[in-house]
């Protein structure tokens, strides 16, 4: 398996479904958030949100979304992240996130840029911001996030913000924590399995509890001069007010003594004070002294205080205040930006497609019915095709062979005598061919799949030729706009002739749905020439959105073909044909493709 990076300019949803069957997904569109299953055949099912066309936010959020669930996919144990505790969760799915993604660049040499790009796409849309002092240490799990995904899985553009965001919390926190968890975070990169995720931030969250406990240390006892060097200082109480301001933030207690004027007996002087040290430490009762001491006394009140503060915040924090402010899950935060950008552009939903197997009939009754309408299409088609395979031999004044047949032309001293062989075009065309079952084709909805069964017949046996035929709307319990698949590339016309009388009408027209899945289908293949023929009666739900996809597959390399059942469908279509009923659509059909399959690949 392999990341392609097949990337349609202009049509996101393509794009999208291309990575997700890159990567072994089935993508469903239409959901709320990214959600992920897997069936009882083993099948991996990821469902998003509506993409719209062209965003290039959006592009960056859904594609790297696409590959972050993947790597979920491939690497965690979802039984192990049921975890009740949010902070014990929160940590856990930071770090196996960190391990997961890592994984997948390993496996998919792409998806360090694509999921580099989402990166940059939540910090350019708002998710990563910068983080604020007044929240405080609920957003110890930012600055994990911040910090691992800059640093170890090489998301540069979050740099900045884990560098601000150590900043910000790093006073916060009590004791040596913030240092304890910086080197224990890292640790991740050694974890095998999500258990070992869960195990590592258990771990993390016992450690800050530790330090979170850990009784505020006492205030260090002063140190003091000799008693008989004190003795000696003058006691004027002009100088007192000085003090001694540098001599005040060494010790909070070495600038005076109480009111006995007696000293700690347990106090050391050092010896290295100036004399300016013992200014202001007079008389006991002096002015100086005791406004110094109250000084002091405050700030290591203060000091005490905001250990803890700090203390308290973080058993907050572990007991779960904030834990449930914001979602940190990768999939709800590209799921949310989604849907707001949906919300401020037009999106055509990437329908599902649903296999027809009913029948009706024997399939050799539909196929002798037709028989004389396939016949007509097919000598027209082939015979246009045979023509520009076969080689043509031209004549020139160089070459390697000599054309004997031309040799006389040297008595009348023209040299195009040597032979050069001009190959046929070769066929490597992928064509789908799409019904309107709308309620409105209720009266030629036989026309049309007769027409579409003639065609594949005809196309059956071509060399290079590959079709598929597909119709719209399939209504279903939960969406109304999914496509019917009749027959997919590769399946033999004729073993499933009979499933045609059994497509029916039902529900309106989404044909920009049906129109965009045809284009995934189309790209899909390696085909190099790829033909979207829609058989309609040209009245879609929205006719804006059907314009716009028509141009986007356009502009992606699909030529886009209109049949028009009894109306003019030129209006919509820029190459267009009108039939009135099944022995028109050779002659219909021919006129449109003419063109199209003669041109060179």
């Amino acid at each position: 398996m392999s990341m392609t990076n097949r990337l349609i300019e202009g049509a996101l949803p393509i794009t999208a479904k291309l990575l997700a069957d890159d990567l072994g997904l089935k993508l469903h569109f239409g959901a709320q958030k990214f959600a992920c299953s897997q069936d009882e055949t083993g099948n991996k099912h990821l469902y998003v949100p509506d993409l719209p066309m062209d965003d290039r936010i959006a592009s960056a959020l859904a594609l790297g979304g696409i590959v972050h669930e993947d790597a979920h996919f491939n690497a965690t144990d979802f039984t192990a992240m049921s975890i009740a505790d949010p902070v014990w969760k929160q940590m856990t799915n930071i770090l196996e996130d960190v391990r997961c993604e890592a994984l997948e660049i390993k496996r998919y040499p792409g998806a360090r840029a694509v999921l580099a790009r989402m990166v940059g796409a939540m910090i350019d849309n708002g998710q990563f911001t910068a983080l604020k002092e007044q929240e405080g240490l609920s957003q110890i799990p930012w600055y994990v996030l911040y910090r691992l995904r800059a640093e170890v899985l090489g998301q540069i553009a979050l740099r900045p913000l884990a560098i601000a965001a150590g900043d910000v919390i790093k006073p916060l926190m009590p004791g040596a924590s913030f240092q304890r968890l910086t080197a224990m975070m890292f640790e991740v990169m050694d974890c095998k399995s999500t258990s070992d995720c869960g195990d590592l931030a258990q771990q993390i969250l016992a450690m800050l509890k530790e330090e979170a406990e850990k009784p505020t240390p006492p205030e260090q006892a002063p140190q003091q001069q000799p008693q008989e060097q004190q003795q000696q200082q003058p006691q004027s109480q002009d100088q007192s007010p000085q003090g001694d301001q540098d001599g005040q933030q060494q010790s909070a207690d070495s600038s005076g003594s109480d009111d006995s004027g007696q000293q700690d007996a347990g106090a050391e002087g050092t010896g290295e004070q100036d004399a300016g040290d013992g200014q202001g430490q007079g008389a006991a009762g002096s002015d100086a002294g005791d406004g110094t001491e109250a000084a002091q006394g405050s700030a290591s009140a203060a000091t005490e205080a905001d250990a803890g503060d700090s203390a308290e915040a973080m058993k907050q924090f572990l007991a779960g205040a904030g834990a449930g402010q914001s979602s940190m899950d990768m999939g709800d935060m590209i799921a949310g930006a989604l849907n707001s950008i949906s919300q401020e552009s037009e999106t055509v939903r990437m329908p599902d497609a649903i296999p027809l197997q009913r029948e009706v009939g024997n399939g050799e009754d539909v196929l002798s019915r037709l028989r004389a309408e396939t016949n007509a299409v097919r000598r027209k088609v082939q015979g246009l095709l045979e023509a520009k395979a076969r080689s043509t031999i031209l004549n020139g004044r160089s070459g390697n062979r000599l054309d004997a047949k031309r040799l006389w032309r040297v008595r009348t001293g023209d040299a195009r005598v040597f032979e050069k062989r001009i190959e046929g075009h070769k066929q490597d065309t992928a064509i789908q061919l799409l019904i309107d079952r709308s309620t409105s084709m209720r009266r030629d909805i036989q026309i049309a799949s007769d027409a579409a069964l003639a065609v594949a017949l005809a196309m059956d046996g071509v060399q290079g030729v590959s079709t598929s035929v597909a119709a719209f709307p399939h209504v279903g319990n939960s969406q109304d706009d999914d496509v019917l698949l009749i027959s997919d590339f590769g399946e033999s016309f004729r073993r499933i002739a009979a499933r045609f009388p059994a497509v029916g009408v039902q529900g309106c027209t989404p044909m920009a749905q049906a129109v965009l899945w045809s284009g995934y289908n189309l790209h899909a293949t390696t085909k190099a020439r790829k033909i979207l023929v829609v058989v309609t009666d040209g009245k879609p739900d929205n006719t804006s959105a059907t314009e716009e996809v028509i141009d986007k597959l356009t502009r992606s390399g699909v030529e886009v073909l209109g049949l028009g059942i009894k109306v003019e469908v030129g209006g919509l279509f820029q190459k267009s044909a009108r039939i009135n009923g099944v022995n028109e659509l050779a002659v219909a059909l021919f006129g449109m493709l003419q063109e199209t399959l003669a041109k060179a690949a």
